[in-house]
Formats: C-alpha cells, structure tokens, sequence
C-alpha cells in the first residue's frame, strides 16, 4: 500500500514531500528531484529553510493549524526575484504531511491592474505581511495624512491604532491569519496630526499570499452626526416628558381644587370633611409620586429590588382613590383569590403609579360605562424555578388594534389625542427593573387584559426591621436641625410618637455652639438647605465628632434627589408613614 502511494506522489506534476510533524523528510516524489536540481547550495538552504518555517508569517508552526477540520495551508515566498514558491502543506493523518512547492512566475501586468483597481477604491485598503504594511492605497492619505510610502514596512498596530485598543486589534489580526473572516470591526486610527479617525473595518486572509487585508470606512462624521441626532432625541424626549408630568400635575391641582370646594360645601357634615381631606391628601402623595417618576427619567434606572410591598393590603387601601379615579360610571371589582398577604418588590409610590396609569387607561378604553376587573394569582414557573405574582388588569373597553398591540409599550406611541405616549413605556421599564414582565391580550370590541408578573417574596424572606440596639439606660436620640419653625415642631410630634428621645434647633449656629452636649446622637434631621448653612455641610462637622451618626436630609427640590441616596433624602411635602419608613431604615 505504501509503495502505491509513493508511485502515486510520484506521478503528481509538482515538488512532493511526505514529512512527520518535526519536518523530517520521509519521502520526495521524482518532481521533488529535479526541483531541487535546478537550485544552488545557497538557494536550495534558503528553499528548506522556508520549508523548515524560518519565514512563516505567523512565526508559529504551519503545522499546528493542520487537523481533520482544517487540512490546507498555503503561502507564497514573496521575492523581487522569480520564481514565487508556492508552499502547501497538507494533512494525511497524526504526525503525517505533504508539502507540494510550485513555482509560480510573475505576472507584472496583472499587478499592476490589480493595484489600479486599489489605488481607485475609496475605502482605505491595507495589505499586511508580519504586521507590516505590505500596501496602503492613496485613500490612506486623503484620510489620515500619511503618504503609503512613508508607512511601507511600519508595524501598523504599533504604528497606527491607538494604544488602548491594539491589543483587540492584535487578536483580530491572529483570528485572520487563521483563516478567520473579521467584519464590521470598530477601531480607530491616528492621523499624522496625532487626531483620531474612528473606522470600520473588515478583516480576511489572502492565504495564497499569506497577506492580511485590512478595508476601512472612515465612519467618524457619522458618529458626530450619530453623537448630534442622540442629544437632540434626548432633549426632544425629555420635553415631551415634563408636558406629560406637567399635564398630570394639572389634573392634580385641578382635583384638589374641587375636593377644597366639597368641603366648604359640607362643613356642616364632619363625616364628608373628613373623607375629603383624606383624598386631598392622596392627591398631595400622588404628586409626590410623580416628583419621583420625574426623578426615575433623570437618574434613568432607580433601584427598587431591596424595597418589599404587601400588595393585598396596598390594594385594599387605595381602592376608593382607584374608584375615584375610574370614576361613577365604571364599576371597579378586585378579587384577591383568596391571599391574605403577598409581598413583592417595589414600594407604595411606584405601585399607585402604575395602578393609576392602567386605571386610567383602562377608563379612557371604556369611555362611558363599564368595568375593571383587578385579580391576584400566583404561579410557579418551571424553567426559571421562580413563583410569581400575577396581576390581571382588565376592562371591557374598546380593545387595541392588532397592528399597534408590538407598538404599545414603544416609547411616544399613543393612539390618545393629547397622550404623550410615555406612560405605558414608563411601567414596562419599571416591571422590567423589578424582575417581572407583562403580557397583553386584547380583542377589538371587547376590551384588553394586561397580566403583570412580578416575582413573588416570600413572608419569611422579608426579615422584621430591628431598631438599632442600645444600652437600656438610654433611648433613640433624634437631632432635628429645621428652620421653619412649624415643621420643626411638627417632627418633633412625630418623633417623640415613636417614643424617641429629641433635642432640636433652628439654625446650624446653635448646633454648633451646643456641640459637647451632641456625643450621643444617632440620627440628624436637617434641612438640606438651611437658611444660615448647607444640611451636608452641618453633618460633615458633626461626623467628625460622632463617628457613627446617620442623616435623613429634608428638601423640597426634586434635583437634589440625584446626588442623594435615597435612603438618605425625604422629600417636601412627605407621608408621615416615608418619615417613620426613613427614620428606621437609617437606625437598623
């Protein structure tokens, strides 16, 4: 079978050589003989010593690329002088190669036409050999400034591609000697002026040549122009965002209004006061809560997964404000499925949020007259190993189109007259960020359902706060540093309710004069903006003497809230149950 083989290698009309993998020449065919013959001793040392891999591009073994997958190399020995070698090397099984060398002659027309053909592409076009730059077109010029001679025979890494990036742009070039097709690469060059060009590029081997060709698209404009059109989607999107807000702070002002009214109206009757000034104060939370809708669109991504809400108890307190808001004509149902308590991620704010987005939605469907339906179930889902809260919101409206049901939570897409499109975008990103998803099913005529799947948390996973432990001679103390003399007095009702000990002052002057009796204070309540000082400047001194001292800032700017963390912040006007929310979080 072997001499077979030989005879066959024998009969190939090309130089043959059966090697082992240390380049051990086993065999050479008749072609191999007189191949060798025509060569010097110099140029027969310089042929093996090609073919032993002196002068492989790579400076690695050919033959360690060489398997059952990938069982060709090929390269040509680039010379001034003729012939070119053409050198392949082939698998046939472990430890076992042929190499075949072919002579090939130049050929200077067809370069030359080839090299026309170059010099007139507008796309920057490299040619590398060992990294070198072997050929640049002139479009190089016309794009970073150096004349093609100027680079010949430079490291194009080290020479062109910015610093940080080589090290990307060198496992893009190994990739393509290997025979790896690189496309839509993005690394940027440096102009002779030592300014950066960003570029796309796509990347291939020339294995007959054993060259690397670089193809680039100068994409630098594009991507100011790109930069340019972002800013002012950004600022176009932001403005629609505030004539939202301010369309619902609106309608806020206008219902507080009203309920003032009812109570002038009914002052003969403390029952119906009484009723109306708890919506009124719902209303004020609402418009806090939309303070911190606006806050979210500034600060982008608001991190509410340590935060837990008992939704069944939520839904039972807010379903007359829900009521209210589906108004007279709309008959509101909620079925709890028979859950005592279920707790989720998020907290109240965000939630009336996004029962109150849905609600009115859900009215503006039905019009007239009708029904929402508000249920509670829980599921397991198997893949994810994850039990899930869902919530069904459905309303026998007017159903949506199936064309815009994909369009729905897109971003500015409304089908309302003055909707702003952003409402429904707001709460998927919302759902999103606390883990869950929603579904939609929807049939024209006969109204939508919206399922919310949030993660459901287990009761014994929500861990009872424990206020800081202290030696039993001595009780909670409570710094209130407040200017406004009402509100001072207020916090200080509060605080003294929780059993709390407190000590307050109206300016930064008196604290500081007072600041031996303040050692063992373990919380500060300051106006962020004191008349006299800055709140963070007040409880940076006090730090220094009390290593251990937590702050609550009070603020009626919505602003600061993006320098703040949150823990640390309450806004202007607040719920008693924030303060005392606030207040122990800050002393567990």
């Amino acid at each position: 079978m072997e001499e077979i083989f030989k005879k066959i290698l024998d009969e190939i009309d090309c130089a043959v050589f059966l090697i082992d993998n240390f380049y051990h020449i086993l065999f050479f065919n008749h072609q191999a003989q007189k191949f060798l013959a025509k060569f010097s001793y110099e140029e027969k040392l310089k042929c093996f010593q090609i073919f032993y891999n002196q002068d492989f591009p790579c400076k690695n073994c050919p033959l360690k690329y060489l398997n059952e997958e990938n069982k060709k190399i090929s390269f040509n020995l680039l010379s001034k002088e003729e012939p070119y070698l053409l050198f392949e090397y082939i698998y046939i099984e472990t430890n076992k190669f042929l190499v075949l060398v072919r002579e090939v002659r130049k050929e200077i027309p067809f370069w030359e036409k080839f090299q026309r053909i170059l010099d007139n592409l507008i796309n920057i076009v490299l040619i590398l050999k060992n990294r070198k730059i072997f050929y640049a077109n002139p479009s190089l010029e016309k794009s970073l400034g150096f004349h093609p001679t100027e680079l010949k025979k430079l490291d194009f890494i080290e020479t062109l591609v910015l610093e940080e990036e080589r090290p990307i742009v060198e496992l893009h070039y190994k990739r393509a000697l290997i025979g790896i097709k690189e496309e839509k690469v993005l690394f940027s060059l440096y102009t002779k002026e030592k300014k950066i060009k960003n570029f796309m590029w796509n990347i291939f081997l020339l294995r007959e040549e054993d060259l690397v060709i670089f193809t680039g698209i100068d994409i630098t404009e594009f991507l100011q122009i790109k930069t340019k059109l972002e800013e002012l989607h950004k600022n176009q999107t932001f403005s629609n965002f505030l004539k939202s807000l301010v369309h619902d702070f609106n309608n806020i002002l206008q219902n507080t209004n009203t309920y003032l009214l009812k109570i002038r109206e009914s002052l003969d009757c403390p029952e119906k006061v009484n009723e109306y000034i708890d919506l009124i104060e719902r209303l004020l939370s609402s418009w806090i809560e939309l303070n911190k809708i606006l806050l979210d669109y500034l600060k982008e991504i608001k991190d509410l997964k340590s935060k837990y809400i008992e939704i069944v108890s939520f839904l039972k307190e807010n379903l007359e404000l829900f009521q209210l808001i589906a108004g007279e004509k709309i008959s509101l149902n909620l079925d709890l499925d028979y859950l005592s308590s279920a707790w989720i991620p998020g907290d109240v704010f965000l939630w009336r949020y996004i029962f109150l987005n849905f609600i009115t939605n859900a009215k503006d469907a039905i019009g007239y007259e009708g029904e929402i339906f508000i249920n509670l179930r829980t599921v397991f889902d198997e893949k994810k190993a994850l039990n899930y809260l869902v919530i069904s919101i459905r309303d026998t409206g007017t159903g949506i189109a199936p064309e815009n049901l994909k369009k729905i939570f897109t971003p500015f897409f409304t089908t309302k007259e003055r909707g702003s499109g952003l409402g429904l975008f707001l709460v998927n990103s919302h759902i999103k960020n606390l883990g869950g998803f929603i579904e939609l099913e929807s049939e024209l005529g006969k109204g939508s359902t919206f399922r919310i799947y949030i993660p459901l948390i287990e009761e014994k996973s929500i861990s009872e706060k424990k206020i800081k432990k202290l030696s039993k001679d001595r009780k909670v103390k409570i710094l209130i540093v407040e200017d406004e003399e009402e509100i001072k007095n207020f916090l200080e009702i509060l605080i003294k309710q929780k059993r709390y000990e407190v000590i307050s002052y109206s300016n930064a002057e008196e604290v500081l004069q007072n600041l031996d009796q303040l050692k063992e204070i373990d919380l500060l309540v300051v106006d962020l903006n004191l008349k006299d000082f800055s709140g963070k400047k007040l409880y940076e001194i006090l730090k220094e003497h009390i290593s251990d001292l937590k702050v609550l800032y009070l603020s009626g700017d919505i602003f600061s809230l993006v320098e703040i963390p949150e823990e640390q912040i309450l806004l202007k006007p607040f719920n008693i149950e924030d303060f005392y929310y606030k207040i122990e979080r800050l002393l567990v």
